[in-house]
């Protein structure tokens, strides 16, 4: 290969990649524009590859006749995990709430003390950060913009539950028309790739719950051992953060550390700092790494860059669905050769490549 086949070579693979990134940001745009439509039916999709193993399993037990019994237990189960997820969210939310009634004064009291260490030594600081009531403010904003946020998507509750129900229903007979449509090769490719989002959906999701569940236990045994206040809800906070692989562990480290500040001082606060952060590593490192094996097969920069991204085009909700979302892409692009190499650039594993990969 000459200089002039390698210049064009170059430029052409240049070119693809700023072809790619527009249309990366493209389709981001169009996805938050119309986030009401596409945001409730990314997350049908996405429960119908959870719970569909459980409606085949129904199928198999009970007679042809009453199969429609099946959808109606599957559907309650949907029901019953997803109570017990928004009961959590607004435990956690309820407690806070309480929370910053009850330490306000200690929080002024603890910050206006900082601000004269922080006078006394002389180190500048930001007029609004003198301002305690403006950081408590700030910080009930915060907390109700994410409670509306969470409002919003609960909103959407009763049509994703109805087209969930329409999918189950009618998915055995798409099958059928697949079959009748396509060969037999294009209609095994279509079921293969949702196999394959299915199982990596319900293995990172098991893995993941088993994770943050481990996580939550050890630190609210671990705050309650302390006398912190608040050991249970930060237990249950640190179990639902940790489904945010990365970001969520380091978030939850920081309102118990808060509490302990302003409960019993800085040496407190500095304990429990470490100690969750402690705990944090070892079940990130460690634990993690062992229960995932080759499940979640995306590197933990594209893993930071899709929450990043969805989070920029949904909100909290991109921020929950991130990473199940960029599996199920992943999953496709390696199914489809002209897109596998998408697969292998996410993949952890840069050798592997199909399947998901």
């Amino acid at each position: 290969m000459n200089e002039t086949e390698r210049t064009e070579t170059r430029s052409l693979r240049i070119m693809t990649w700023m072809v790619t990134l527009a249309a990366i940001l493209l389709a981001g745009f169009a996805l938050k524009t119309a986030r009401m439509v596409f945001l409730p039916l990314a997350v049908t999709l996405l429960i119908v590859s959870l719970v569909y193993p459980v409606k085949q399993w129904f199928d198999r037990q009970l007679p042809e006749k009453i199969r429609f019994v099946g959808i109606a237990l599957t559907m309650a189960l949907i029901v019953i995990v997803l109570w017990g997820f928004i009961s959590a969210i607004w435990f956690c939310m309820s407690e806070v709430a309480q929370g910053i009634a009850e330490y306000s004064d200690r929080f002024v009291l603890y910050w206006e003390s900082i601000v004269r260490w922080l006078a006394w030594h002389r180190i500048p600081v930001e007029e609004d950060i003198l301002q305690t009531q403006g950081v408590l403010e700030a910080f009930a904003a915060m907390l109700g913009s994410f409670v509306a946020s969470l409002w919003k998507l609960f909103g959407v509750f009763i049509l994703i539950l109805f087209l969930v129900l329409l999918i189950l229903i009618e998915l055995d007979s798409w099958n059928e028309k697949y079959r009748k449509a396509f060969d037999n090769k294009k209609t095994v490719s279509v079921a293969e790739i949702f196999a394959t989002i299915s199982y990596k959906m319900r293995r990172f999701l098991l893995i993941r719950t088993v994770v943050s569940a481990l996580s939550g236990i050890l630190v609210g045994v671990w705050l309650w051992i302390l006398g912190i206040d608040f050991a249970l809800l930060w237990g249950v906070m640190t179990f639902l953060l940790n489904y945010i692989p990365y970001v969520g562990s380091i978030v939850a480290v920081f309102p118990p550390t808060i509490v302990a500040l302003s409960q019993k001082g800085a040496d407190w606060g500095f304990l429990v700092l470490l100690s969750l952060t402690i705990i944090d590593q070892v079940m990130g490192n460690y634990v993690d790494p062992v229960l995932e094996g080759k499940t979640l097969v995306l590197s933990p920069s594209v893993i930071l860059f899709s929450i990043i991204f969805w989070t920029w085009v949904w909100g909290v909700a991109g921020t929950l669905l991130a990473v199940p979302l960029t599996i199920a892409l992943a999953a496709v692009c390696g199914h489809i050769p002209s897109l596998q190499f998408i697969a292998v650039l996410v993949s952890r594993n840069r050798a592997r490549r199909g399947r998901g990969s």
